[in-house]
């Protein structure tokens, strides 16, 4: 993968986030689905606290229009991680159930906790379970901030 060149970090996620704001110039995860050509729309999604969706070579990232705007962007990241990581798979985030392979989900909460350490600069923003998928010598970086 084009992602483990020089391995410094354990987990792939960090690489495709740090090549994703290297090549972008941004961490925030609304613009990076702009960015990335992936479709964002909000709308009332219930329980649901949002969707990636994979339809006829268009990738769409659906975000529950009635959560606060920081629920928003942790789902964001969390969306754009399947998208990135797994562009041809629909995933749909709740907060207990998944309709993805747990390893999926894994993955994209550890790609969601790296970027939003990246679009935050500190750890207090971001939830607990995706803190605990980060690599503790990255995380001691942002402790302190």
């Amino acid at each position: 993968s084009k992602y483990l060149r020089g391995v410094t970090y354990l987990h792939r996620e960090k690489h495709i986030v740090d090549d994703l704001i290297s090549k972008y110039h941004t961490a925030n995860p609304f613009e990076l689905c702009d960015l990335l050509g992936f479709k964002l729309s909000y709308t009332p999604l219930g329980t649901l606290n949002g969707m990636y969706r994979y339809l006829r070579k268009t990738q769409f990232v659906t975000i529950n229009s009635e959560m606060e705007r920081h629920r928003q962007t942790i789902t964001c990241a969390h969306e754009v991680g399947h998208g990135v990581m797994h562009p041809k798979e629909n995933a749909f985030f709740l907060d207990s159930t998944l309709f993805v392979s747990k390893r999926q989900e894994i993955q994209a909460d550890r790609f969601a906790g790296y970027l939003l350490l990246e679009h935050y600069g500190n750890i207090h923003c971001i939830p607990e379970k995706y803190l605990k998928l980060i690599e503790t010598t990255i995380l001691n970086k942002y402790i302190h901030n």
